[in-house]
């Protein structure tokens, strides 16, 4: 395989809980398979996106 297709959304996750932990992570299937993709050595594109 020479490169993965990725379709799939990619999130900004906000957290708060009541004794103030919380933050900012991203996340989504988009953005782990393209991690995935990372760690196997290949490379990962979006095919579209919407706003």
């Amino acid at each position: 395989m020479e490169s993965l297709a990725v379709i799939g959304n990619v999130s900004r996750d906000l957290t708060r809980y009541p004794d103030d932990r919380g933050g900012a992570r991203l996340g989504g299937a988009a953005f782990l398979l393209s991690l995935a993709a990372r760690a196997a050595r290949t490379t990962c594109a979006a095919v579209g996106h919407s706003m």
